[in-house]
């Protein structure tokens, strides 16, 4: 009995998802989590999140495509990660209080931010943000 207990528990800690990105476990969660409230409450058809982090500062920012809000496409990309068929970009930190991104990460190679040919400039700026 001891040793299903034992496999049930390596299971489900297998299972869980890694956070292979940011310094802190605090950050990811609070990443994902404002991707699913930013979901829930505010705009269901965006598919497309930017992180950005400034000073103390951690603003997490939803758009329809890449790079259309003035803010996305003006910033330096370090990479991506995909969650829940969502693309989290995380940009370059602007003079960074706290460092939130691990040296060694596995973040996708960064991306071409051009404005897509089929936007029809229909979006606005939306997210939350949060003091670190």
């Amino acid at each position: 009995m001891k040793k299903i207990i034992i496999i049930c528990f390596c299971f489900f800690l297998s299972c869980e998802k890694k956070n292979e990105y940011f310094t802190s476990d605090e950050i990811y969660k609070t990443i994902t989590e404002s991707v699913d409230d930013i979901h829930n409450k505010i705009s269901k058809t965006d598919s497309i999140f930017y992180v950005f982090n400034r000073h103390d500062t951690l603003i997490i920012m939803s758009s329809k495509y890449e790079g259309i809000l003035r803010p996305t496409y003006t910033v330096d990309n370090i990479g991506y990660f995909n969650y829940k068929k969502n693309k989290i970009i995380i940009t370059r930190p602007y003079k960074p209080i706290f460092t939130i991104i691990k040296e060694n990460n596995k973040l996708n190679d960064p991306i071409n931010g051009l404005k897509p040919p089929y936007y029809d400039g229909d979006d606005y700026q939306k997210g939350v943000v949060y003091k670190i």
